[in-house]
């Protein structure tokens, strides 16, 4: 195909949110990340297929067939719509006549090998979650949720509570703490409202709209499943506590302004539920942010964004629901390439088995992402990789 310049589009406004909660990853002048796909989009030189949030050094090029369409954002922090056929290289001002972006758009998209989000000091220092590894014999509370004995902030003073299926429940009662007093509504297993959900998955999600009055700003409460059943040595069982507080209004009023652009249908849905994802990250609303990662996962599925939404879950204590997220994400990768995200999935593969105790894996995992890492020339975070292997296992490089 000749080479021919590249068509532009100009991107909307909506986009001065594209960030997802990932630190800042080193960039070079003419490095891009890949922030939506549609149709064939192939590295040139590889002739492989494009995946969103895949990084371009300086250099890389990209070869869009007839009516493909590719957005990216520069190092420059400036993003571009390209559309096929055509071919783009990335480097410095190629994307010039884009739209620009706030300053650190790009840091915050792209994405971040070695670098493990820390959910306000709590991500993996607080006691691992019970009833998530007790197998499927406890009730799991998956929305909202909050890591053990740290307090998290949600954005509806009515959100919708999900808790996994228990096989021989006879009912579910829902406990809420607050104002020294507690608030039951049991709901029989048999009305219960149960769907398939990666969350919990072999088992089924249950769900229900917030059966109390709404909370109010800065009221802090805790919510429980307990699961009743016909076992008389194990007749009720307990699901680990969410302590939740309401999002401040000030804090819920700029996400609402940086959401209203994302309303409409301008966007393809996984492009949308990434920039959703980045505002509610932004605000510390980590239960919010999962579930728009979820909707954009399952719109268009990249290993990318598994990684990101079982880091998420990880974070949150669910840590069934994250094996199975990092699972998909390996699942997914191709044969060779991508080791930014291969890279950040051994990590959380090893953060998440030292949370259950297993040494030995997880410092296979930390020797696995210290390799990668390494690789691509990250020298002090393979380094703390290879440290925190032969931390948590005695294992050596």
């Amino acid at each position: 195909m000749p080479r021919s310049p590249a068509l532009v589009r100009r991107v909307p406004l909506a986009l001065l949110a594209a960030a997802l909660a990932a630190l800042a990853a080193p960039a070079g002048a003419g490095d891009a990340v890949v922030s939506q796909v549609r149709g064939a989009v192939l590295l040139a030189a590889e002739r492989t297929p494009v995946q969103v949030l895949q990084p371009l050094a300086a250099g890389t090029g990209l070869r869009l067939e007839p009516g493909a369409e590719a957005l990216v954002i520069c190092a420059d922090d400036r993003s571009l719509q390209l559309l096929g056929a055509a071919e783009w290289t990335a480097g410095a001002g190629a994307c010039a006549g884009g739209e620009p972006l706030p300053p650190g758009t790009y840091a915050r998209v792209a994405p971040a090998a070695g670098t493990i989000r820390d959910f306000h000091g709590s991500l993996f220092t607080e006691a691992p979650s019970r009833s998530d590894e007790a197998g499927l014999a406890v009730a799991t509370l998956l929305a909202p949720r909050s890591p053990q004995r740290v307090t998290t902030r949600i954005a509806e003073p009515s959100p919708e509570l999900a808790w996994s299926h228990v096989k021989d429940a006879l009912a579910y009662r829902l406990v809420l703490a607050r104002g020294g007093q507690e608030e039951v509504v049991e709901v029989p297993a048999g009305t219960a409202d149960c769907r398939p959900d990666p969350r919990s998955a072999p088992m089924r999600a249950c769900r229900l709209a917030w059966p109390w009055r709404p909370l109010a700003e800065g009221e802090e409460v805790v919510l429980v499943v307990q699961t009743a059943t016909a076992d008389p040595d194990w007749p009720v069982r307990r699901s680990d506590p969410a302590q939740l507080r309401l999002a401040e209004t000030a804090t819920r009023r700029t996400v609402a302004r940086r959401l209203a652009p994302l309303a409409g249908d301008t966007l393809p849905v996984a492009t949308r539920e990434l920039l959703r994802a980045a505002v509610y990250a932004d605000a510390a609303l980590y239960n919010e942010a999962a579930a728009a990662l979820q909707a954009a996962l399952a719109a268009a599925p990249q290993a990318a964004v598994a990684v990101r939404l079982a880091d998420l879950h990880l974070g949150l204590g669910l840590v069934r629901g994250a094996l199975s997220g990092y699972q998909r994400a390996e699942a997914m990768l191709p044969r060779q390439g991508q080791d930014e995200v291969r890279a950040a999935l051994q990590l959380g593969l090893g953060r998440l088995h030292a949370r259950r105790q297993d040494p030995a894996t997880a410092a296979h995992h930390f020797e696995q992402a210290a390799r990668l890492l390494r690789r691509l020339g990250r020298a002090d975070e393979s380094a703390a990789a290879a440290a925190e292997a032969a931390r948590i296992g005695g294992g050596t490089l």
